[in-house]
């Protein structure tokens, strides 16, 4: 059976309760059998509750003791999925994770998908069970599986068909409410395309650079500055009739002595300034004289000179087009996520207790 690799946040299932109005449901203790290693970040250990949004407020219905981290109108989000979640994304982002920001990140995550998905209840957008078929049968043919190997595969992740029909048909309905929300919207100009050029035109220029090799002598491999340069001086005499890399591959003290200097194409910001200025001096083909730095001494061949360009207009027109339209896209849908969220209730488990329980279920 071939690896399915499980990607962060594509598919969430939904524990949906009914609740009148805007109050919160009424929730029953659960079970919580937590069975995925935490990996909080023990560094971010030192969180501050104080700043917490005033979303994270007393609820009942919230707790680590009932498997739920937050209710949001009449869904919940439930410790397992989160948990599932929450360690998705620590693999994805590895050890460099602040715990917090991503418990944040996650959670909100999550949420604007349930408002996404009231908001397409408002809207009664519905999906046909033959879209739903044929969808599945889809995301099997791209996983290439059975579907027998692929209900096993379900099971040992504790899920099920149903859960996966469940998860196709939000992403439907979400792929729908996306027409909704961008109907009317139009591609940028050619003018505004244009303006963004122009405004941002460093972007699309590249930097002058230089193919060098370098020699380096260090003082401190000879004891002192003197004979330190009077080492330097007798590999320039030999520069006069042997070649760059060979007396490199010899003589250099430099990190790529063993590639005979050769450090490639590099800018000037990309170098020591004493080296920068006698590289970017010389010209196409020629090597410089004896040059002093801080405790070392050098010499530069200029293999060929880069110059600067300018990416044109015509090249990236249709990039900054596709840009700019992603940029209106995902305005127009946190407009439509905020005007949502107003009449929604939604209560949030503080990362504090998360970071607690977290820790708590790894000793």
């Amino acid at each position: 059976m071939k690896s399915i690799k499980v990607i962060f946040y594509a598919i969430i299932p939904l524990v949906v309760i009914g609740c009148a109005g805007n109050s919160p449901p009424e929730i029953p203790a659960i079970e919580v059998a937590p069975d995925v290693p935490y990996l909080w970040p023990e560094e971010q250990s030192g969180l501050q509750s104080s700043n917490e949004n005033e979303e994270y407020g007393n609820d009942s219905t919230l707790g680590i003791e009932n498997g739920i981290i937050a209710v949001v109108g009449d869904r919940i989000v439930t410790l397992n999925e989160f948990d599932f979640n929450f360690y998705q994304a620590l693999q994805q982002y590895g050890d460099s994770v602040n715990g917090r920001d991503l418990y944040i990140k996650v959670l909100n995550m999550i949420i604007e998908r349930f408002l996404l998905l009231e908001l397409a209840e408002q809207k009664e957008i519905e999906v046909e069970e033959l879209e739903i078929d044929e969808a599945f049968e889809k995301h099997l043919q791209k996983l290439n599986i059975s579907f027998e190997a692929y209900r096993s595969l379900l099971a040992e992740q504790k899920k099920s068909i149903a859960d996966t029909r469940d998860q196709i048909k939000e992403n439907i309905i979400l792929q729908k409410l996306d027409s909704v929300i961008y109907r009317g919207l139009f591609s940028p100009s050619p003018k505004n395309v244009l303006a963004e050029y122009q405004k941002n035109k460093e972007a699309f220029t590249s930097k002058e650079m230089r193919d060098i090799s370098l020699i380096v002598v260090f003082v401190g491999t000879y004891g002192s500055a003197g004979k330190a340069e009077n080492e330097i001086n007798k590999i320039s005499k030999r520069l006069e009739s042997e070649s760059f890399s060979a007396v490199a591959k010899q003589m250099s003290g430099g990190a790529k002595a063993d590639k005979g200097g050769r450090q490639g194409f590099i800018g000037f910001d990309d170098l020591a300034e004493p080296i920068a200025k006698v590289a970017f001096s010389l010209k196409e083909g020629r090597i410089s004289s004896v040059n002093k730095m801080p405790g070392a001494f050098f010499i530069i061949k200029n293999h060929k000179i880069k110059k600067a360009e300018t990416i044109s207009f015509k090249e990236v027109q249709h990039k900054i087009k596709q840009n700019l339209m992603m940029e209106m896209r995902i305005n127009r849908r946190q407009k439509a996520i905020a005007q949502i969220k107003k009449l929604t209730y939604i209560r949030k488990l503080s990362p504090t207790s998360y970071q607690k329980y977290s820790q708590g279920a790894r000793k």
